[in-house]
């Protein structure tokens, strides 16, 4: 059990510090419907949506993204609210990788916004398929940094989280007489 959970520790270690796999995570998925699609061109097992419902999607897409960038708007009051010792520790101390992470969730989330629009805009009523993958690689790239971005949200939240629970409880205030003259 030790082994399982040092060995997934240190995974989400190299994971929180190499952005750049959720671009390969992005490439390697939609490379492969990509490769799937191709090899299978004569089997039409794939059908694509009518333009008007692609473009609709390309639309909800980039909306649903900048309301995730939204979210991230609130994460980071958050993480610059925490201001507890181990707090204070973990921002000196990973100053760098934790700029690199919120850096990365922005313009990912900024990028995968823009391939939605990108999308829509290259759509082609007769060749969907360049854009469709375009929009396909904006929303598995969303998905990546979005879960970047809940893995960091609450690993700020448990750090500040164990910071309040430092924090002496004050006693309990003394029960006045008559209440509990009453309450004997």
């Amino acid at each position: 059990m030790l082994a399982v959970s040092l060995s997934r520790a240190s995974m989400i270690d190299w994971w929180s510090e190499s952005a750049w796999v959720d671009y390969a995570f992005t490439v390697a998925v939609v490379g492969s419907h990509l490769g799937v699609v191709i090899g299978l061109r004569e089997v039409s097992i794939f059908s694509w949506p009518a333009e008007s419902q692609r473009l609709a999607i390309y639309n909800s897409g980039a909306t649903v993204v900048s309301i995730i960038v939204g979210i991230t708007a609130v994460a980071i009051p958050v993480y610059l609210a925490a201001g507890g010792e181990r707090a204070k520790a973990v921002r000196s101390q990973y100053a760098d990788e934790l700029r690199k992470n919120w850096r990365t969730v922005l313009s990912g989330m900024g990028l995968a916004a823009a391939l939605c629009l990108l999308a829509q805009i290259v759509d082609r009523p007769n060749q969907p398929e360049p854009s469709w993958f375009i929009f396909e690689f904006a929303a598995v790239l969303a998905v990546t940094k979005f879960l970047r971005l809940m893995w960091l949200f609450n690993a700020i939240i448990r750090v500040a989280d164990r910071d309040l629970g430092d924090i002496p409880r004050a006693s309990a205030p003394e029960l006045a007489k008559e209440w509990r003259r009453g309450a004997g």
